[in-house]
Formats: C-alpha cells, sequence, structure tokens
C-alpha cells in the first residue's frame, strides 16, 4: 500500500469526482454520477510521473434507470438493486435463537407527505429467491423531505447467511401530491449478510490437520486393547475420549461459525485429570508414559478449544463489520493455533515413548486381531458401557449423548481396519500429529518487518496479511414462470489486482422456481492491506440479459493484533 498519492479517475460515460489522496492502507474514494442508464468503464491511476509504471485499475459499474424499478426510489445512497445500508440489522452477526431487529431507514424526496406500506421478508443468501414472510404489514407517515424508520423482531430458527427484503409500495397524504405522483409508487430494497472472515489457513494446511485428525481418532478406538490395559479403572478409556475431542477440534480448525460474544478473548481451560500410578500390572515406564501423552493430549485439547472460540468470534466480528475485534480474534486464532502445533509435536513424542515402553515390556509386534476388535464391539452392542465406565466419562465432563455417540462411533468401525500391528498404528499416528504440529508452528500471515532493526533505526512496519481461499455457497432460483436460462456474472469491487473470482457454474437451466446451488471461489494471491474488506458482487441475469438479482461478498482481511496470551487490564494514569 502507498499512502498520500492521488489517483485520478477515468470513465466513458457519466462524470467524475476524484483527486482524492490515499490513505494509510492504500485506499481512497472517487464518485461517479451519470444521467443516462448503461455500463462504465472505471480506471484508476496513480498521479506523478514516477509512478508512471503503476498497473492501472480497472472495474465495471452500471447505471439503471430509477423508473425501471430496479433501483428503490426511498431508499438512500443504495449500492444496487441487492445491496443498500438503508436496511439495518441489529445485533450483527445473526445467530439462532436470539432475537434480531430489522428495520429500515426511507426517505421522502417529495415535497409533500407520504404514507409508506410495506412487508419484510427473508431469504437464504442467494439470487432469484421466493422471500418469505417475515411479521405482518408495517405502515408509516413520512412528511415531506424527511426520514422515518420501519422495523420488526426476529428470532431465526435457523443460523447462516440471509438476504433480506423490503417490499413496499406508497402514496400521498393529500390530493396535493396526485400531480407530482410518479407512474411508479413502490419498490423493494435489499440487503444480503454475506460478509466472510479471510481464511487464515492454507489449503494444504487442511489436508495435514484432515490426516492428523483420522490418525488420532483411530487412536481413540485403539485404547480398549488388552495391551494398552491399565489396572486404573477407566483411565485407558478416558484416554481414548481424548483423543476422539482432539481428532474433533483438527476437523473443526477450518469452520467459521459466526459468534455475537466476538468482544470477549478466549483463555484456554484444562480438565484435571488424577494421574496413572504404578501398581500392580502397571510400570512406573509405563505409569510415566501415560501421564506424559495425558498431559500433552490435554494441552491440545485446552488450546484447540481456545482456537475454535477464538475462530468463531472472528467469524462474528467480520459479520458485525468490526474490523477492531476480528483483528483482536484473529490474533488469538493465530496464537491458539501455535500453541495447537507445539501440543502436537508434544503429543507425537509422547505416542512415540508410549510406543516404545510397549514394546520394551511386551515385545513386537503386538497383534489386534480381528476377533479382540469384535469381542470388544459385541460387548458395547449387548452390554453397552460398564457402570465403571460411566462414571469415569462423567468425571471427564461428557453428557450422556456424547457417551453414546461414541459407542456408536466404534460399533461403525469396521474390524478388519483396526486389527493389525498395534506398535506401528501408534508410530503411523505419531507421524500424523507431527506433520501437522510443523505445519501450525510455521504458518504465518503476517510479515515481519521488512528492514531488521539496528541501533538507532526502527524496523519499517509491514501492514500486509495472509488470507487464503474463500469458498461461498449462494442459492440460485428461477423466479420466472418458464424455463430460463440463468447466467450469473461477477464483478469485483475493490480486489486487489492478483485476486481472482470464479463462480460455479456459470450459467444454469432451471425450472420455474427450481434452484440450484452455485459456488463463489475466492482466491487471493499476494498478501493484501491488512484491516480491508475486498469485496466481490455476483449477479444473475436471465435469457433476456434481465438483471434478476445479486449477491455482494466481503472478505475481511484482519488487521495485526497483539495478543501474547494474556489478558490485560489498562488503568487511565491520573496527573494531579
Amino acid at each position: 500500500p502507498m499512502p498520500g498519492y492521488r489517483v485520478n479517475l477515468a470513465t466513458n460515460l457519466g462524470h467524475v469526482t476524484d483527486g482524492g489522496l490515499t490513505d494509510a492502507s492504500g485506499r481512497t474514494f472517487a464518485y461517479v454520477t451519470s444521467d443516462t442508464p448503461g455500463e462504465a468503464e472505471l480506471i484508476a491511476t496513480l498521479d506523478g510521473a514516477a509512478y508512471h509504471d503503476a498497473l492501472p485499475a480497472t472495474t465495471t459499474i452500471t447505471f439503471y434507470d430509477p423508473l425501471s424499478g430496479l433501483i428503490p426510489d426511498l431508499a438512500a445512497e443504495s449500492a444496487a438493486p441487492y445491496a443498500t445500508d438503508a436496511i439495518e440489522i441489529t445485533p450483527l452477526p445473526i445467530v439462532q435463537g436470539i432475537s434480531t431487529t430489522i428495520s429500515v431507514n426511507l426517505t421522502n424526496p417529495n415535497d409533500f407527505p407520504i404514507v409508506v406500506t410495506g412487508t419484510f421478508g427473508i431469504a437464504q443468501l442467494g439470487i432469484g429467491l421466493t422471500f418469505g414472510p417475515l411479521g405482518g404489514i408495517q405502515s408509516v407517515e413520512i412528511p415531506a423531505q424527511s426520514t422515518r424508520t420501519i422495523g420488526i423482531i426476529w428470532t431465526p430458527t435457523v443460523s447462516g447467511k440471509y438476504c433480506v427484503d423490503f417490499n413496499y409500495s406508497w402514496a400521498p397524504t393529500s390530493q396535493a401530491g396526485l400531480a407530482s405522483l410518479l407512474s411508479t409508487s413502490g419498490g423493494h430494497i435489499r440487503r444480503n449478510l454475506s460478509v466472510f472472515p479471510g481464511t487464515l489457513e492454507p489449503q494444504h494446511g487442511k489436508e495435514i490437520l484432515e490426516k492428523a485428525r483420522i490418525a488420532t481418532k483411530r487412536l481413540s478406538l485403539f485404547t480398549p486393547s488388552p495391551h494398552l490395559a491399565i489396572p486404573k479403572a477407566g483411565v485407558n478409556w478416558g484416554l481414548g475420549w481424548h483423543f476422539d475431542t482432539a481428532a474433533e477440534i483438527s476437523r473443526q480448525m477450518g469452520g467459521d461459525p459466526p459468534r455475537q460474544d466476538y468482544r470477549v478473548i478466549a483463555m484456554p481451560e484444562w480438565y484435571t485429570i488424577a494421574p496413572a500410578t504404578p501398581g500392580p500390572g502397571l510400570s512406573q515406564a509405563r505409569a510415566d508414559a501415560v501421564n506424559a501423552l495425558t498431559e500433552a493430549i490435554l494441552d491440545l485439547i485446552a488450546y484447540g478449544n481456545a482456537a475454535l472460540i477464538s475462530l468463531d468470534r472472528y467469524g462474528g466480528a467480520a459479520a458485525a463489520g468490526s474490523l477492531t475485534w476480528s483483528a483482536q480474534q484473529a490474533s488469538a486464532v493465530i496464537y491458539y493455533r501455535g500453541k495447537v502445533g507445539q501440543a502436537m509435536l508434544d503429543a507425537a513424542d509422547a505416542v512415540d515413548d508410549f510406543a516404545q515402553v510397549l514394546e520394551n515390556e511386551e515385545g513386537s509386534p503386538l497383534i489386534i486381531t480381528v476377533a479382540e476388535v469384535q469381542a470388544y464391539q459385541d460387548r458395547l452392542r449387548t452390554q453397552g458401557w460398564t457402570a465403571e465406565e460411566i462414571q469415569t466419562a462423567y468425571e471427564f465432563g461428557l453428557t450422556d449423548a456424547q457417551i453414546e455417540a461414541l459407542r456408536q462411533d466404534i460399533l461403525a468401525q469396521d474390524p478388519a481396519q483396526l486389527a493389525g500391528d498395534l506398535l506401528q498404528k501408534l508410530r503411523e499416528a505419531a507421524q500424523a500429529l507431527r506433520e501437522a504440529g510443523a505445519t501450525l508452528v510455521a504458518e504465518q500471515n503476517y510479515a515481519t518487518p521488512s528492514t531488521p532493526r539496528t541501533r538507532g533505526v526502527s524496523a519499517t512496519p509491514n501492514n500486509l496479511v495472509q488470507v487464503y481461499r474463500t469458498q461461498v455457497p449462494i442459492q440460485v432460483g428461477n423466479p420466472a414462470t418458464v424455463t430460463d436460462t440463468i447466467s450469473l456474472k461477477t464483478r469485483p469491487l475493490g480486489l486487489p489486482k492478483d485476486w481472482s473470482v470464479s463462480v460455479s457454474p456459470a450459467s444454469v437451466t432451471l425450472g420455474p422456481g427450481e434452484a440450484i446451488t452455485a459456488t463463489v471461489t475466492i482466491v487471493p494471491g499476494s498478501p493484501t492491506a491488512q484491516g480491508t474488506t475486498p469485496r466481490v458482487a455476483v449477479e444473475g441475469f436471465n435469457s433476456s440479459d434481465e438483471l434478476i438479482g445479486g449477491v455482494v461478498v466481503d472478505v475481511v482481511a484482519p488487521a495485526q493484533g497483539n495478543f501474547d496470551g494474556k489478558l490485560y487490564i489498562f488503568l487511565p494514569v491520573v496527573r494531579r
């Protein structure tokens, strides 16, 4: 980003107001107006001979005729027929079961008072869909040249990405305004909620985590083996549950369910497990190995849960448009993912040490037979968990649903897949954990300063962040009463030059009311400016090339925050 430089804008349609200076993120604003409908090709260039080689930025905007009904005549500053800030939603993000207020600000541009009557509707994030009703008919009188607000309270039953619609009509309150009434006296305004946090993990990282998840999951099912039996009730089974929890954490590392409590920083919480103690049938070496492995897995669970909560809150901050808290939560995610990576490395070493103790005491190989696995599954199928096992599960904080889910998971496994050399399987799992841990520890989203710090010279700040591919599912429907072909086109709105956008499928033929799921893929290039929100519009056109709707997808590129795993209280300094 280049702050403090003047940007010029050229267009082949309309009139330009430009010349603003770029801010700290290298961004500025220009305005284009037009009295003629059509598409305007825009080219932005830097002002100054020193930067004549800089690549120009290009984009396309479309001006619509207000009388066509595509632009709502009572919504101020509509970005597009399908995107306006006139609709306000609080609190954000929308969360299942929590009451949400949806309101719309309507401005009467006339010299006479009017009455506006309308209804709210809701649909999934998409194009050409049928909106379901929200609440009843709303009505408000708006004085001349004034603004009024209409709103409802809605409690969603399903979480997700939505599009909100307000469909309305208006009429003068007196005969004086009839002469000025246009042929159209109504319209609709829409807002879609599609802000996504910039993905902090590359695709290869997700694949390695999935490999670790599978390996860890298998470990949770090996623990009933007689070779792992420990004369302390439930310890081997409890260790299996910890592996199962660690596997679930690995699986969820790529999710982004938003949370509304994004102004709170998560802290890790550890389970308290009584250590294994040596005794008859349990050597000191095996007890030490079990305790070391338990400690490593408990670290993985504690830091992993904190990372997942932070990830969810990062999604909530992004959906709410809070760049400040998205930066704080993103920093917490990165910090805790590093801790998870180190815990995986420690767990890998502990698994290897545990396997070595087993080999020293019982020899190699240690074969788990198909018959042993089947006998264990038969016992769970016919008798279930023992009372002692259930009590141990309660001590570990499991619910009845989680206990039953683990039983069903074990019953669903193929005995042939679980049978084999236990030592080999343990070492394969350790290797998978080691690869995943090394990946998490090495990940870096924020660049280091571009020059080293030397005596008397400060390092040059770097305000770039690397985010990765974002995939957004949207619904695409045919609102017509006949079969039609819907074409989907992407329109970058402030995306960095080396980012790419695609939508699949790009064209689809649908029957009346039929809908499919399309996927919008945004692939970032090099690092982009921190604290920005690159966006892209996806628009749907019917076979007559008429706009039927669109969605705007925003991707938050978080700024770098300062988080070291501790919470601080800052007190004001008062000078008397």
